[in-house]
C-alpha cells in the first residue's frame, strides 16, 4: 500500500503527481527519521521515554499514506515487545490523543486511514468498537489561508475550521514527515507567502524561485510553529 498510490498516480495522472510532489517515502527512511527524533528528544530535551513520552505531541503536515504514524506504531511495538498490554494502552491513551495529521488529497487521506486500521489490527489493537478516531486526521491543506467571509454549512466546513484552529493555535513538540517536493508550487496563498518573505528579503541571489518549492514552504511552516 505504501507505494501503490504514488505509482498509480504517476501512471494515471502524472501532471497532478508532479504538481503535488507525490512520492512514497520508504519505511527505512521513515524509521531513520523516527529514531533520530527519539534520540534528540532524549539527548537534548531530557525525555527519558523519547518519542514515546506521554507529553509529546506530533503533527505530520503532509501525511500522505500515514507512513510516519504507522511506523511510529511499529517503533512502539519494539519497545513494548515484552508486554502487549502496554502497547495497547499506549495506543489508546497516547497515540490517539497526541498524533495529528493533515493531508490535502482525498485518496491518500482515505488510504492512509485504512492503513492505520490495518496496522492497529496487525498488532492486535481493536478498532471496530472504538468510540473515537484512531488519530486526529484531517483532509486539509496545511499551507492554505482562511477564506474571508466563509460560512460553515456542512460537516466538512466544521472539520475545516477545526483543522485551522489546530494549525494556528495548538502547540506541537514534534513536526515530522517528508513533505512534497514541487518547485512549480500549487500553494500560493498569502498566508504562507507572507511567511516565506523572511527567507527571501535581503537576498542577493538572482534566482530565488527554488525557495518557493513546497518542501521549503513546509520547513517555513514548521519553523513558524
Amino acid at each position: 500500500m505504501t507505494s501503490f498510490y504514488s505509482n498509480f498516480l504517476w501512471e494515471f495522472n502524472p501532471e497532478m503527481a508532479k504538481k503535488r510532489g507525490v512520492i512514497s517515502t520508504p519505511h527505512e527512511v521513515v524509521d531513520y527519521i523516527l529514531n533520530g527524533i527519539d534520540f534528540l528528544l532524549k539527548k537534548l530535551f531530557k525525555r527519558k521515554m523519547g518519542i514515546l513520552d506521554a507529553e509529546i505531541t506530533f503533527l505530520d503536515p503532509a501525511s500522505g499514506l500515514m507512513n510516519f504514524p504507522a511506523r511510529l506504531v511499529h517503533f512502539a511495538s519494539t519497545k513494548y515487545q515484552d508486554s502487549h498490554g502496554k502497547l495497547v494502552r499506549w495506543f489508546e491513551t497516547e497515540f490517539r490523543k497526541n498524533i495529528f495529521t493533515f493531508e490535502v488529497l482525498v485518496s491518500p487521506y482515505l488510504l492512509g486511514y485504512l492503513r492505520m486500521v490495518i496496522t492497529a489490527k496487525n498488532f492486535g489493537i481493536e478498532t471496530s468498537n472504538a468510540t473515537k478516531p484512531l488519530l486526529n486526521s484531517f483532509l486539509f491543506n496545511t499551507l492554505t489561508g482562511r477564506a474571508k467571509g466563509s460560512v460553515k454549512s456542512s460537516y466538512y466546513d466544521y472539520e475545516l475550521e477545526r483543522a485551522f484552529n489546530i494549525r494556528d493555535h495548538q502547540n506541537f513538540t514534534v513536526i515530522m514527515g517528508n513533505p512534497p517536493y514541487s518547485v512549480s508550487t500549487q500553494n500560493k496563498s498569502d498566508w504562507i507567502n507572507e511567511k516565506m518573505m523572511d527567507y527571501k528579503d535581503g537576498l542577493l541571489e538572482k534566482n530565488i524561485q527554488p525557495l518557493s518549492d513546497d518542501y521549503v514552504k513546509f520547513i517555513r511552516f514548521a519553523q513558524w510553529k
